[in-house]
């Protein structure tokens, strides 16, 4: 969790520059020391959630749409950002390294059946947090796509904000989708 601190306080960050300044600064400066090691894990940490994927088809688990797409999407996506140092993935990084600290905690409590019952009825918040998520993602490349047609320096490659806009305003579709068939009264 390396990139929250640093996306709010490192020398481009939100509060020592702005959010401008910390969506579409030169990224360089947070794709090296102990940042830098970060970013390289979770972008290679999106090869390991596809075991995910993979243990679930060997427990012949059905695999949801959501589920396939953003897995392979994100693996796309993280890649493209990492190897063209868009310096809104680090915004992606901190959002999403949380959400998924969060959420692989929930999965790990719902291994002891004594706690099922109790964090069943929350899983909805963090699909809520997963939402929260694509909306913000979505904003942040809304504002580095602005900035880019303003033409006021945003170092970021608008293949890379187009391309992420798009899997962040589909992810959002689908996530809201998935809440609310979940939210579903069950059929008796």
């Amino acid at each position: 969790l390396v990139s929250v601190p640093t996306f709010f306080a490192g020398s481009n960050g939100l509060a020592t520059r702005g959010l401008v300044s910390a969506v579409c600064s030169d990224a360089t400066w947070f794709a090296q020391g102990a940042v830098g090691r970060v970013t390289v894990a979770f972008t290679l940490s999106k090869f390991v959630e596809l075991g995910d994927t993979v243990f679930l088809v060997l427990r012949k688990r059905t695999l949801t749409n959501l589920h396939t797409f953003h897995h392979a999407m994100t693996l796309a996506l993280t890649w493209s950002l990492f190897e063209r140092r868009a310096s809104t993935g680090l915004v992606f990084i901190a959002m999403n390294s949380f959400i998924h600290t969060v959420m692989y905690a929930y999965y790990a409590a719902m291994l002891h059946p004594s706690l099922r019952s109790f964090l069943v009825p929350h899983s909805l918040y963090i699909t809520a947090m997963q939402i929260t998520q694509m909306i913000v993602g979505t904003f942040v490349n809304l504002l580095a796509a602005r900035e880019i047609i303003a033409e006021r320096g945003c170092h970021v490659s608008p293949l890379c904000v187009a391309a992420a806009g798009l899997l962040y305003s589909i992810y959002g579709v689908m996530f809201v989708q998935f809440a609310l068939e979940r939210a579903k009264p069950k059929r008796a």
